[in-house]
Formats: structure tokens, C-alpha cells, sequence
């Protein structure tokens, strides 16, 4: 992640596309979930809500909507945790405020999108003008 930030931030990909470089500037990179949540707790005053995402159904998830509605309520600061080709191990789960339903879409237990893809279409649920 560092390499490829700093491709946009420090070289020729900053010039070559300035909007890119300012939202690599806004990034922060930790070692891992928990040095993450640590971060955002210190920098709000407390924790943030932690929305795991998943491409397996799971017993207890939430659908986006309830999801969106509960931060609305809560009005604190969110976490979004996306996983790999695999999914997020357990213990990264473990430490979620709620997760969501998979995004519909597949037939099967299981609806692989890449990650990049999925955060697209989840962040435009919670944040795009609907």
C-alpha cells in the first residue's frame, strides 16, 4: 500500500493526475485492524462502529439499509472492512460492530466480487445520493 501511495504522492503519478494525489495524501496506513481502531478511537474520543462485509451468508448480518440507519443514529465514526479474495478471517469478524448481508447477485452461498468493486458498490449505498 505504501509503495503504491507513494507512487501518487511523491512521484510522477501525483502530476500526472493531482485529484489522485490529494486522495492518497488523505490516506493512513496501519499495521493492522486493531492499530486501526485505536487510531480512530484516540482521534474521535471513541471507538468507531466497525462494519465487517462478507461474501459468505452468515447467520446475523445486516442489511445495508439498517446498517446506514444505525450510523445515522449513533452519529460516530465508521470503520469499513473489506477482506481479500478469501474473506476476512474470523478474528477480524470477531471485531466488528455488525456485518453485512453479501451483495445479491450469485445463485451460491458465495458472491465473489473483487474487493475494489464491492467497496464501490457498498460505498455508494451509504454515501451516494439515493
Amino acid at each position: 500500500v505504501k509503495t503504491v501511495a507513494r507512487h501518487w504522492t511523491e512521484g510522477g503519478g501525483g502530476e500526472a493526475n493531482p485529484a489522485r494525489k490529494e486522495a492518497f495524501l488523505r490516506l493512513k496506513t496501519v499495521a493492522s485492524l486493531s492499530r486501526a481502531i485505536e487510531w480512530i478511537a484516540k482521534r474521535e474520543k471513541e471507538p468507531p462502529i466497525i462494519i465487517g462485509t462478507s461474501a459468505k451468508k452468515r447467520e446475523g448480518t445486516f442489511h445495508w439499509l439498517e446498517a446506514k440507519r444505525k450510523i445515522l443514529r449513533e452519529k460516530k465514526a465508521v470503520l469499513f472492512v473489506f477482506g481479500t479474495g478469501s474473506g476476512l478471517h474470523d478474528e477480524a469478524l470477531e471485531q466488528c460492530s455488525l456485518i453485512l448481508q453479501p451483495l445479491s447477485g450469485g445463485a451460491e452461498d458465495y458472491n465473489h466480487l473483487s474487493v475494489r468493486t464491492a467497496a464501490g458498490v457498498i460505498f455508494d449505498r451509504f454515501f451516494g445520493w439515493r
